[in-house]
This record gives C-alpha cells, structure tokens and sequence, in this order.
C-alpha cells in the first residue's frame, strides 16, 4: 500500500483490501499514519472493494448509525459476535468466525450468537446475499436460526410442566420465572389471535397480561376496537388465542379457550388503578378508527379529556367503552426450545367429563 505524498495512501490499484487495522477495543478519532489509511478507504476515495474484519475501521464500535462517508465494506466478518455497529452493515455478505462463547454465556449477557451448523465449521454467514434475484444487501434471513441447547438445562428454574398435573401450577411457575429473570420489560405482554365471526378472518395484536387464576387469563381494552368486536361474549360463544414467548429462556406458553367479559366490578378496580394518563387517555382515544385529520385529531381528543378531568381529586371514571376480557382456557402448550429443533412440548387439554386434564407430549 504505497504512500503518495505525506499522509496520503493510494488504494486504487488493489483487487481488494483487507481491512483489519482496528479492533473493537479501539476508541476516539484515529492518529496518524492510521487516519491516512482510512481515508483511503472512505467512499469519497473509491476504493476498491473492502472486506473489514470484526470493526471496520473509521466506524464507532457501539454505533448503529454512522455518517455518509464512512468506509463501506462490502465484505464484514465478525469475530465471535457481531459487534452493535454491524446493524448498520450494508454491504453484500456478513459472516461470523469463531465460536468461543458457549450457550449458557450468550444467555446471560443477551448475546445474540449465530446458529453453528453441527459439522464443527468455525464461520457461519449471517446476513447479506438475500434471496435470489433480491437485494443483494438485504440480511440473509433464511440462515437466521438460534441453537436452543438442551430443554433442561433450566429445569430447576423451569420445571416439567407435565410433572406439575396441572396447567395453572406450570403457567405460574413458567411466568414467575420470566419475572425473576427480567428477561423483557414486558414479561406479560402476549400475542392475542381473533377471527372475524362472520368471514372467519384472522387478526393478531400484542396486549398485556392483567391477572390470571382458576378462571384464565385477563386483559383489558377499548371495547370498541376490532378485537373487542371480534370477542363480544354477547354475541354468542367466542373463542381466543394466546401466545406468551419469552426468547431469553427458550419458552413458549399457547392458550386457547372461550372468551367472557371481566365482571364490571373487576374491570372499575384495575381501572382506578392505572396511571392518570392512561386513564385520560382511555376516554380520549376511539381505539383502532381511522383519524380524519391525522395525529392532531387525537390530540385535541386528549387535551379535551384532560380538561374534563383536569382537578386531580376528582378521580376518572372508566369509560362504558373500556372493560376487560378472560380467556377461560381449554387448552394449555408449553414449548421448550432445543437443539436441532427437536423442541419439547407438553399440552393440557380439559375434558369434558369431570372437567380434569389430559396431559400429553408431542413430537416437535
């Protein structure tokens, strides 16, 4: 790599070049000669094609948004883990070399590692290529996979649900596990499937978890939204879906079962409950329909709300629109996850006789 002229560096007559100048232990604005060596490789220089090991150079190591003239590999390869500045990698191929952090490491510090294929290969490709005929940038999602390790591994923490004989036992010792351990902010949050009664449509949305006993499991919302419409008990019998996936653990807990409204009484003392401004909020926003004049008309909505319920000692009713619903399950699954997706999973189906359980395991 020839100097021309004082702290200049001509890269122009390379087929590529390996970037490997800096690690991610490097911090600050680079000194020389090494400043030269990166401006050689900036795009306003065009270089010829980089392939940059583990932190290109000239990037911040904890950057995931850089500026327009920072070197452009189109070739990364990190070592052990992608570090946070590979999320803004655009280039054509990303590969991650070196497996030197076990499972249960990667889990404790939220590592996201790559799925290694069993033949004891040491790189892995994790993004670029794309689909044929795509972009040839986009991620690589069909070699996105994780190695879920062995489903027993937390078994002190997480027992065998169906050890526990019954699906209320294990749902409480699952969630409370996932509470302990802080794997999310929202540990409650579950996915909730609908279907439109009349075409039989399907919608899925995220809600949160607002209590849970021998009767099922408890949410709450605008009784005006699509869902609510959608699970009128009113109406007649209907039925819901509940998914609860906590990554960090490798657990998965499905729900299905009959849908009834949450006793009015019930539904008046989660409400008072809740922060002021979500309260505000409740009678201010018609939930899920459509804003004539955008952002702004939800807006005076509030600003109206609060205006009503603008002394503090008056408290804020719960609006006729807003109540909750319980899922009465008649169906429990727990999934573990496991190496080469040989997963476990243990289903409690309610019988219609004696209203007992009927524990089974299925195939993956």
């Amino acid at each position: 790599m020839p100097f021309v002229g004082e702290g200049e560096v001509d890269v122009k007559g390379a087929g590529v070049v390996v970037d490997a100048l800096l690690g991610f232990g490097a911090r600050g604005p680079p000194r020389p000669p090494l400043d030269a060596l990166i401006n050689a490789l900036r795009p306003s220089a065009t270089p010829p094609p980089i392939v940059a090991v583990d932190v290109p150079s000239g990037w911040g190591v904890d950057d995931a948004v850089g500026g327009p003239d920072d070197p452009q590999p189109a070739v990364l390869v990190s070592l052990t883990a992608p570090k946070p500045c590979a999320a803004r990698f655009a280039g054509a191929h990303h590969f991650v070399g070196g497996r030197f952090i076990p499972p249960a490491l990667a889990a404790k510090y939220g590592l996201r590692l790559p799925a290694y294929p069993p033949d004891g290969a040491q790189v892995v490709r994790v993004g670029g290529g794309g689909p044929a005929g795509g972009d040839a940038a986009a991620p690589d999602v069909a070699a996105m996979r994780a190695d879920y390790g062995d489903p027993s591994a937390l078994s002190a923490a997480l027992p065998d649900p169906a050890a526990a004989g019954d699906p209320l036992a294990a749902f409480s010792a699952w969630f409370g596990a996932a509470v302990a351990a802080g794997v999310a902010e929202e540990p409650n949050a579950m996915c909730l499937a609908t279907a439109d009664p009349l075409t039989g449509a399907p919608s899925a949305r995220f809600v949160l978890m607002k209590g849970w006993d021998e009767r099922g499991i408890a949410f709450y919302t605008n009784l005006e939204s699509r869902k609510a419409r959608e699970l009128n008990p009113s109406a007649g019998p209907r039925k819901a879906a509940l998914v609860f996936y906590w990554e960090a653990l490798k657990r998965s807990i499905r729900v299905e079962g009959v849908v009834e409204a949450v006793p009015a009484v019930e539904a008046d003392a989660y409400f008072a409950s809740r922060p002021r401004g979500s309260q505000v909020g409740a009678w201010a926003s018609r939930q899920s329909r459509v804003l004539e004049n955008g952002r702004a008309d939800l807006e005076a909505a509030v600003s109206a709300a609060a205006e009503r319920w603008a002394d503090p000692a008056v408290p804020v009713p719960r609006p006729p629109s807003w109540g909750g619903f319980i899922v009465r399950p008649h169906r429990y699954e727990f999934w573990a996850g496991a190496s080469s997706r040989l997963h476990d999973r243990v289903v409690f189906e309610k019988e219609a006789a004696g209203g007992g359980w009927r524990v089974e395991r299925l195939a993956p």
